[in-house]
């Protein structure tokens, strides 16, 4: 014997599944748009397989070129090679470019793996600045004559001159 609560419409979940499957199925066999919409639906299908193949793909060649690149600092570490003073110049410019804001008062000196820096640098950075360029590859010795210069906090010096 049913109850009166039994009914498809007492149970709501059931109801909206159903109407949304049969809606669905009318929708897709439709004799008239139906063809059309299913060949929609494998052609989207297909474009999602091949962006997450090319994604994929990308992804594999990020990894391998990083692992190339990490193979080469490795091998670079174990051989002791002689860098010129001009590409280790650059080298340390190029590091210290990333540390310091205003690399451009600092003055780079190079001598066979041995770097002296001269200028002006926050104190802030210092620290950061030498022990960044002592991991510069071919750099043995690094020294430093550089003007610590203080930072107020509306970004003016103590002399007077703004900084960026």
């Amino acid at each position: 014997m049913t109850k009166p609560n039994d009914s498809i419409f007492a149970k709501p979940k059931w109801f909206l599944t159903g109407a949304a499957l049969g809606s669905g199925l009318m929708f897709y066999m439709d004799p008239v748009r139906g063809r059309a919409r299913r060949a929609q639906v494998r052609d989207r299908l297909n474009r999602l397989s091949h962006d997450a193949n090319r994604s994929y793909e990308k992804q594999l060649r990020q990894v391998k070129n990083n692992l190339r690149g990490l193979l080469a600092k490795g091998q670079a570490l174990l051989q002791n090679e002689m860098v010129d003073d001009q590409t280790l110049m650059r080298r340390v410019r190029a590091e210290m470019g990333r540390k310091v804001r205003q690399a451009g008062r600092v003055e780079v000196g190079v001598h066979e793996g041995h770097v002296i820096l001269r200028g002006e640098v926050a104190a802030d950075e210092l620290e950061v600045l030498v022990a960044r360029i002592r991991r510069v590859r071919g750099v043995k010795h690094v020294e430093h004559e550089l003007k610590l210069i203080e930072r107020d906090g509306d970004g003016v010096r103590g002399d007077g001159r703004v900084y960026m």
